[in-house]
C-alpha cells in the first residue's frame, strides 16, 4: 500500500513539473525558431573578384538590401570592371548596383535582381536583449552566433585616418558579446521575434595575459561586435 501511495506521489510532482517547466521553455524555443527564420532575410555580399571579400547583409525591401558601407570597395573605387555580388542561402545570386548610401552611419542599400524574404524592423531594443548575428565570418557564409546586447548608446565611432568619415556621425550604437569576427559587418541582427535590431560594422578584440603560472603567461582574448541600431536604421529608411 504504501509503494503504491509513493507512485502516485511521484506521478503527481511529474505532472506539476512538466507543466512549469514548458512554459519557460517555450519563449526560447520559439525564438531560436523564429529567429532561424529571419536568417532567411539574410545574405551575403561578395565585394572582391575572387569572392574572398564578404560581407553579410539584409532584405529590407523588395529587391534592397542593406549592408555596411564600408563592405563596398569594389562599388565605390569607381573601377568598371567592379563587381559586387549578393548571394542568398538557397543559393541564387544577383550582381548588385549601389542605392542609396549613409557614409556617416557605415550603411548602404544594395539594390539586387533577388526574390528574399524583407526583415521587419523591431521596434526598439534593449540591454540583456537575446540576438541573433547572421554573416560570413572567415568565409563562412550565413553562420549564426547568438549573444546578448551588452550596451545601447547613442555616440559615433572612431576612425583610422583613412575612414575617417565613416561611421562617424551620431546615431544608436548596439554592444553585443555574440560571435563577431571579420565577415560579419554588414550582417543582421536579430531579436527573438525576428526582427532586425541591428547590422554589424565593427569588432573590439581586447587581448590580455595573466600569469598565473610564474614564468607562463596565460593569453586570453574577449570579441565584442558593434552594430548600427535600429533607431538609426528606421531614420535611415525613412520609417
Amino acid at each position: 500500500m504504501r509503494q503504491w501511495w509513493v507512485g502516485v506521489v511521484i506521478w503527481v510532482f511529474g505532472v506539476v513539473l512538466t507543466f512549469a517547466v514548458q512554459p519557460a521553455l517555450a519563449p526560447d524555443i520559439e525564438g531560436r525558431a523564429q529567429a532561424a527564420r529571419a536568417a532567411q532575410a539574410s545574405v551575403v555580399v561578395k565585394s572582391s573578384q575572387d569572392g574572398e571579400g564578404r560581407c553579410g547583409g539584409t532584405f529590407v525591401a523588395a529587391g534592397a538590401v542593406l549592408t555596411a558601407y564600408h563592405c563596398l570597395g569594389n562599388l565605390l573605387n569607381g573601377s568598371s570592371s567592379a563587381a559586387v555580388l549578393v548571394e542568398t542561402a538557397d543559393g541564387r545570386s544577383s550582381r548588385a548596383t549601389l542605392g542609396q548610401y549613409w557614409v556617416g552611419w557605415d550603411l548602404a542599400i544594395l539594390v539586387v535582381d533577388l526574390p528574399g524574404r524583407v526583415a521587419q524592423l523591431a521596434p526598439d531594443v534593449a540591454v540583456g536583449e537575446a540576438v541573433w548575428l547572421v554573416g560570413a565570418p572567415a568565409g563562412e557564409n550565413f553562420m549564426v552566433s547568438k549573444g546578448v546586447v551588452s550596451q545601447v548608446r547613442v555616440g559615433a565611432f572612431v576612425n583610422e585616418p583613412k575612414t575617417v568619415l565613416i561611421g562617424t556621425d551620431q546615431q544608436q550604437i548596439l554592444a553585443v558579446d555574440a560571435l563577431t569576427w571579420q565577415g560579419n559587418s554588414g550582417g543582421g541582427l536579430f531579436n527573438q521575434d525576428g526582427q532586425l535590431v541591428g547590422v554589424a560594422v565593427r569588432i573590439l578584440v581586447v587581448s590580455w595575459a595573466s600569469s598565473k603560472t610564474p614564468g607562463e603567461p596565460l593569453f586570453r582574448q574577449a570579441t565584442y561586435g558593434y552594430a548600427v541600431g535600429v533607431d538609426t536604421i528606421r531614420k535611415a529608411l525613412g520609417r
